[in-house]
């Protein structure tokens, strides 16, 4: 049986981990015993069945500004913790002999996690019964670098990566637009596709607003201005869901008849039905609207190093797929009025690939097959 490893590490929301759950779903489905390594928090969902979890000593980040890491019990990241990760990883590989090892965003991203990662990609070389095929997982935008940052990005790369899987359509988000050296590793790069879990069909009839802040650890203020800006909209009368996400507060703000849980577990369906989608710019949520075909309002969390969902936004809005609000707009008024001029909208992202859990495993599949 194919043998694939994938290597993941949430470090403020959980969107990482959804899109390797997704990728590890797809490959059993190809006929791959799968494992994860999972470097952050355990799942807030069941994984798949037949996915086999190993779970690092997890570490986080200590805010949105990313400035250190943290265990489990909020003390920063000591030499024994990352001794015992690097241990845990090396023992995974050596045990599993896995023909594919994908990493989710390194090197492109993750670049904390050097230290754990360099050493263990030098020892894959030489592992017995042949080097696996090693493939970085990526998503469509990546923050802003320094251009020196991305000459590293790219040696790593070529030394390292058999392929980089870009999970995105070029025909929406050429992976260039963030990435500026995209061409020096041309020979490596495969687009897949947007990664999104099986969603289902577009309800024929839509009714009410959707809120939800993700993974839930910087959604606070999204989700109070949502419930204030309820009684300013057209649509006050529908229904209004709030989820607060796995890591945020339940009860962080509460309005007349409105809904408010850290998860749905009816959240596919209730966005295939809503009217609007109102979220931050995360990957999953913005492409689980889109295979919805439901209209997104969209105000990106982001900070002076961290603009990647502002440009997935502002991308979004451009195509006629959402409405754009930044978080310095936020205010009851304007986001009522965001969500009134969203409900107008109707969307088909027709042309767009959004099947990239599919053709990945698919892919991989093949490689691996080729390299027998």
């Amino acid at each position: 049986m194919r043998r694939a490893l994938i290597w993941v590490q949430s470090l403020l929301g959980i969107g990482h981990l959804r899109r390797a759950t997704t990728i590890a779903e797809a490959l059993l489905e190809e006929g791959f015993r799968v494992r994860l390594v999972n470097g952050g928090s355990g799942p807030a969902w069941p994984m798949p069945e037949g996915v086999e979890v190993i779970q690092l000593a997890p570490l986080r980040a200590d805010g949105p500004q990313f400035r250190r890491l943290l265990d489990g019990e909020g003390r920063e990241a000591d030499e024994e913790l990352w001794r015992a990760r690097s241990e845990v990883l090396r023992a995974a590989a050596r045990e599993f002999r896995p023909q594919v090892v994908i990493i989710e965003m390194f090197p492109f991203g993750r670049r904390a996690f050097r230290r754990e990662l360099l050493p263990w990609l030098e020892e894959l070389r030489g592992l017995g019964g042949g080097s696996p095929l090693v493939v970085c997982s990526v998503r469509d935008l990546l923050v802003s670098r320094a251009r020196a940052v991305h000459e590293r990005v790219v040696e790593t790369v070529r030394r390292f990566f058999d392929l980089v899987l870009v999970h995105a359509d070029p025909a929406l988000v050429p992976f260039a637009a963030s990435f500026p050296p995209a061409r020096a590793l041309a020979d490596r790069i495969r687009y897949t596709g947007y990664v999104v879990a099986r969603m289902p069909a577009p309800a024929a009839r839509r009714e009410g607003v959707l809120v939800s802040a993700g993974g839930g650890a910087v959604g606070a203020r999204l989700l109070e201005r949502a419930q204030q800006a309820r009684k300013h909209s057209r649509l006050n009368a529908e229904p209004w869901s709030f989820a607060a996400g796995p890591r945020g507060e339940a009860g962080v703000a509460h309005a007349h008849r409105a809904e408010v849980q850290r998860v749905f577990p009816d959240f596919a369906a209730r966005l295939a039905s809503v009217r609007v989608s109102v979220s931050q710019a995360g990957y999953n949520t913005v492409v689980e609207a889109l295979a919805c075909r439901t209209p997104m309002v969209l105000v990106p969390f982001g900070t002076a190093r961290e603009d990647e969902q502002a440009r997935r936004a502002r991308i979004m809005a451009g195509r006629g797929f959402a409405v754009h609000l930044e978080a310095s707009e936020l205010t009851p008024q304007r986001l009522a009025a965001a969500i009134d001029a969203a409900a107008e909208m109707r969307i088909a992202p027709r042309g767009i690939a959004l099947d990239g859990a599919r053709r990945t495993a698919r892919l991989l599949r093949e490689a691996v097959d080729v390299l027998g």
